[in-house]
């Protein structure tokens, strides 16, 4: 049997690749936890030996010494204030001590060399976010961080680059990260250790895990949590933990996918298609000024709810949550259509004067309301109610059918008989500045005293 020229290449390229996957797997920078390293903690659960640095710990259970494992020579040591915030960090080369930094707080350090003499240098944050440091000559450098908030590029005063840093997805440094101590998600970078200081305490960027446990008890019912020295939930792209025991999904993340979530999501957005409806329905019978405008700000709320400013798209907005990212962009999609049915649904409500919806409301254990609303289609409303409140809803009985172009007016009222303090709602369903006000309220008590309400 004979094997062509070209196919033995083939198969000796394809060997090699396989040979290159499996060595490079099992390399310390592909999967640190295969590396031969033998790690050591104490009973309180503290990394005391990663194979090359000793580390010693304080009372606080704070790191207070890092010692190099073979030769017992001192490499770092660190002091902190009563809050636990570290302010002094004293650095050593072959034993020998090399400067001592002074931090009283995060705007400002002075840096004591073995001479006697101190550089001092400042820092500049706005709103929480490293912007721009000055150097003991003066000079500055400006932070360009990215989406983690990592130093990603530093510029100086005229706006050339000083340095462009890269990150590994766990906080290595790929290229840059000698112009500034902080880096990896705006931490300060020890670079004698190697670690990262997160405040409550360090993080291994290399090994991808903290040297200690987590302070906090973690989520029992999420099994990411369950390693307490794991980094950020093991998802180090989607999240962040700025003190050290509290993960975060980072501002721009957050911002962008929970906004796209909650304009399709927010129960206030059906109710800003009623508003829309009466509002045009006021424009048809009294086309003027107030009421032109009253329609342009409604097609605004429909469009981008977050032009209502309603409170129940805010309340979703700081509830966060891990799937709101993921789904904000498939959000965004579904926006477009979820409009055009509205529009659809708009047209329909105007010309058919037949159209009709339900009040409805959640009632406690002792009877009374908790939650009143209004709704044309109830069986897909309280699927919502159920689903993301775990709330049983029901019609009430002779508010069935109520005509579309009045089941604002009878939810407001409704809503005004109980107290809107009292009920889970957090808005209005017509706001007391609007000129329909008064005659919605009047309305609405004639369907009350229709039912006995």
């Amino acid at each position: 049997m004979t094997f062509s020229r070209q196919f033995m290449s083939n198969l000796k390229i394809k060997i090699a690749c396989l040979l290159f996957t499996f060595l490079f797997l099992l390399s310390s920078f592909a999967s640190p936890v295969l590396a031969l390293v033998n790690y050591s903690y104490d009973a309180n659960g503290n990394m005391v030996s990663d194979g090359e640095r000793c580390y010693t710990y304080n009372d606080a259970n704070q790191v207070s010494k890092v010692k190099k494992c073979s030769s017992d020579q001192l490499i770092a040591e660190y002091l902190y204030d009563y809050t636990g915030r570290r302010i002094v960090k004293k650095e050593y080369e072959n034993g020998v001590l090399k400067q001592t930094v002074y931090t009283p707080d995060k705007n400002y350090e002075t840096k004591k060399l073995p001479n006697n003499s101190t550089q001092n240098t400042s820092y500049y944050f706005a709103n929480d976010e490293l912007v721009a440091r000055k150097n003991p000559d003066s000079s500055k450098v400006f932070y360009h961080n990215d989406h983690l908030t990592s130093t990603s590029v530093l510029t100086d005063g005229s706006g050339s680059l000083v340095e462009e840093t890269a990150y590994y997805p766990y906080g290595d440094i790929r290229f840059g990260g000698t112009a500034s101590k902080y880096l990896y998600t705006g931490q300060e970078k020890d670079l004698l250790t190697g670690l990262n200081y997160y405040g409550a305490r360090y993080y291994n960027s290399h090994i991808r895990r903290f040297t200690q446990p987590d302070q906090n008890l973690p989520d029992p019912y999420d099994p990411q949590q369950l390693n307490r020295y794991a980094y950020t939930r093991n998802n180090p792209l989607k999240y962040i933990d700025p003190s050290g025991n509290i993960i975060q999904i980072p501002l721009l993340l957050y911002g962008a996918g929970t906004y796209a979530t909650t304009v399709v999501a927010a129960p206030d957005y059906q109710q800003d298609v009623f508003f829309l409806s009466q509002s045009t329905a006021e424009f048809r019978e009294n086309p003027n000024l107030r009421n032109a405008v009253s329609v342009g700000v409604d097609i605004a709320s429909v469009a981008l709810p977050a032009a209502s400013f309603g409170l129940t798209a805010r309340a979703l907005l700081k509830s966060g949550g891990d799937e709101v990212v993921e789904q904000g962009a498939k959000a965004v999609a579904k926006n477009a259509e979820k409009v055009g049915d509205v529009v659809k649904g708009i047209s329909k409500s105007v010309t058919n004067t037949k159209a009709t919806g339900s009040i409805y409301w959640s009632l406690d254990r002792f009877g009374d309301p908790t939650y009143i609303g209004k709704t044309i289609d109830f069986e897909r409303r309280a699927g919502e109610h159920l689903r993301d409140s775990k709330r049983v809803i029901q019609r009430i009985q002779g508010l069935e059918n109520v005509p579309v172009k009045d089941l604002s007016a009878v939810e407001q009222t409704t809503i005004e008989k109980y107290g809107l303090n009292n009920l889970d709602n957090i808005r209005n369903a017509i706001s007391p500045m609007r000129s329909i006000y008064r005659s919605a309220i009047e309305l609405g008590k004639q369907y009350l005293k229709k039912v006995g309400l």
